[in-house]
């Protein structure tokens, strides 16, 4: 099923799990769209914000000196920073509202309560889980990239990184949501379902069905 099939031999079929209020399995393209939820809007913040701090920079230096090693290197750090910072402010984009045939809801452990909302420890964790993933991703993506560089600019032709770019959206990013999702952390787990709203409400049903001890009248005595 990574590549959108709906069904395979051993019974398992989308349309039968749409009918149910239970976990399923995203397709390839199902957790495309959910990782670029997050994607872009980083990705844009993060752009803007790197060349206001470059054009800043630019207008500090004299012109025609070169930066030095050390500037190189804290603007590396700087570039890091601000992308792990746009990542976290757009993590909770991934469970905020229902997808189109699908929604990704938080489910607590082990009271099982269902929401959409990822708040402090959540956040923290989930966004952790993503980020230093991706970086690994990237780098690694960049490296097994380097022959593919080198025969396109023997060819004149430079996009190396238009390269990595769509490896991490194309590749990393869908695999990484799915690595996501069903992860069971402490304290909760995502979950991918195909109705939000009936998964919250049998959230709210496990809650609810707790047995009450009902109050038995206390048995009388007779008296001759």
């Amino acid at each position: 099923m990574l590549f959108g099939a709906t069904s395979c031999p051993c019974g398992y079929s989308l349309g039968s799990a749409a009918s149910e209020d239970v976990p399923i399995e995203l397709s390839y393209w199902e957790a495309l769209r959910a990782f670029w939820r997050i994607y872009w809007p980083t990705q844009l913040v993060s752009s803007v914000l790197i060349f206001a701090l470059a054009f800043a920079a630019a207008l500090t230096q004299p012109r025609g000196a070169r930066p030095s090693e050390l500037a190189v290197i804290l603007s590396g750090a700087v570039q890091i920073a601000i992308g792990a910072a746009a990542y976290f402010l757009f993590v909770p984009r991934v469970c905020s509202r229902p997808y189109g045939g699908f929604a990704l809801v938080l489910v607590s452990f082990p009271s099982g309560e269902i929401t959409t909302r990822m708040r402090g420890r959540v956040r923290i964790q989930v966004w952790f889980f993503l980020w230093w993933r991706l970086i690994v991703a990237g780098l690694l993506a960049g490296v097994m990239a380097m022959p593919l560089n080198a025969i396109l600019g023997i060819m004149g032709v430079h996009c190396s990184p238009w390269i990595a770019i769509f490896a991490v959206i194309l590749g990393v990013g869908p695999i990484l949501l799915k690595m996501l999702i069903g992860q069971q952390f402490k304290e909760f787990r995502l979950e991918a379902r195909r109705s939000v709203d009936k998964a919250i409400s049998a959230g709210i049903g496990q809650e609810s069905a707790i047995p009450v001890e009902a109050d038995v009248p206390a048995p009388r005595t007779r008296h001759d």
